[in-house]
């Protein structure tokens, strides 16, 4: 199987370097396509580095879904991989993709990332992948391997909600009556800054997402998000014990209270209705 390699990228300077080295290690020569980068208009050495490694630079509007579809219409094979700026993939990610993709109506198969840059979260991502525990936010695009024609035929990337591409591709592709499939012992990693870097950029994650989903007072799930944040405590002590990093006592509550309030405070900004065209191939 030879298969196209995908690339977003915008002002990607910083882990870029680094993670196309992980990809050229993972996917052999033999085994690679073509290789598209499609850039958002960076203003660093993004370009620069790409061309280094070989990779064809497109341009696109910034934001994955536009990046992503731009992306896929320029794919030929009949299987693609797509990867974010700062994935560290794992040496193994492609024979076991390729085992998982064969599968009767799997239309994508991916590992799983951990983050890498702070010890609170990963120990917290750690914690959350016991058996058991596995989370939905740990559905992404970044160590992924596709079906490009039934990525296609559900549409491409959905546009409704940039910073949940993921999740929501992730429903129409279960809802035309393919798998996603997830291999939880392909483990790559997910180059982020510090922990308190990351708060605020899951803030903005968190704000933009409930223009679309809010769920506060009276919803079913209310409830739970409110009691994680009184029994974060005892949370972040338990991981804390488990992962053995000791700071996750007192980050942990913090996260998940800094987390809830920009969830409620969410509520009070205009949801977004955009009208979203699908694209044509």
């Amino acid at each position: 199987m030879k298969i196209d390699l995908v690339i977003w990228t915008s002002d990607s300077e910083r882990t870029l370097d680094q993670s196309l080295n992980s990809i050229e290690n993972a996917i052999p020569t033999r085994k690679t396509c073509h290789k598209i980068a499609v850039d958002g208009g960076s203003r660093d050495r993004t370009v620069e580095i790409l061309n280094s490694h070989g990779w064809e630079v497109f341009s696109s509007p910034r934001g994955i879904p536009h990046q992503a579809n731009r992306a896929l219409s320029l794919v030929d094979s009949e299987y693609y991989a797509s990867f974010e700026h700062d994935i560290l993939l794992n040496p193994n990610w492609l024979p076991r993709m390729e085992k998982l993709v064969q599968e009767p109506k799997a239309a994508v198969a991916q590992g799983i990332r951990i983050f890498n840059g702070s010890r609170v979260f990963e120990a917290i991502e750690k914690y959350q992948l016991q058996k058991g525990r596995f989370p939905r936010w740990f559905y992404s695009l970044d160590n992924n391997l596709y079906r490009t024609k039934t990525i296609r035929q559900i549409g491409g990337y959905p546009r409704i909600c940039p910073v949940s591409t993921d999740g929501v591709l992730r429903q129409a592709v279960l809802k035309a009556g393919y798998s996603w499939l997830t291999d939880l012992d392909c483990v790559s990693y997910h180059l982020r800054r510090s922990y308190w870097h990351q708060l605020t950029h899951r803030i903005r994650g968190y704000m933009y997402r409930r223009f679309f989903d809010w769920q506060g007072p009276g919803s079913e799930r209310f409830p739970k998000l409110l009691g994680g944040v009184f029994l974060s405590p005892i949370s972040g002590a338990r991981i804390a014990r488990h992962q053995r990093v000791p700071s996750v006592f007192v980050a942990y509550p913090i996260y998940r209270y800094v987390m809830f309030h920009h969830y409620l405070h969410a509520c009070t900004k205009p949801r977004l209705r955009p009208d979203i065209p699908l694209p044509k191939w």
